[in-house]
């Protein structure tokens, strides 16, 4: 979980462009344009902010919205989830059902003070 000084982060639209560019340069990801970022309400299983992105992976240019998810404060998540175990299954059920793609995953949290 994350402190409240890890949440403010997140919901900082002058800090996550930049940490997205580095989760992005970690993937092997080129030419980065990330705009519209913006935090999005709703539960608290996750934190989740939607952006605007256009980058270049593995030859490929891809260019869309995308959401971010992140974990919510210390105490405060409605159910206790898996980031790894969702990112796992997003994945494997993409072959059979009109599902977002699951594009990267930051586990750990090395390019952001926490997981992704």
């Amino acid at each position: 979980m994350q402190d409240s000084t890890s949440v403010r982060g997140m919901q900082d639209p002058s800090v996550m462009p930049e940490k997205i560019t580095a989760l992005l340069d970690s993937e092997g990801a080129t030419d980065f344009d990330i705009s519209g970022y913006a935090p999005m309400t709703g539960g608290y299983s996750r934190l989740m902010a939607r952006f605007d992105a256009k980058f270049t992976i593995d030859g490929e240019q891809e260019e869309g919205t995308f959401v971010l998810r992140g974990d919510p404060p210390e105490g405060q998540a409605i159910i206790e989830t898996d980031r790894s175990q969702e990112y796992a299954v997003l994945k494997s059920v993409a072959p059979h059902l009109n599902t977002p793609p699951a594009r990267f995953l930051d586990a750990e949290g090395s390019q952001k003070e926490h997981p992704l």
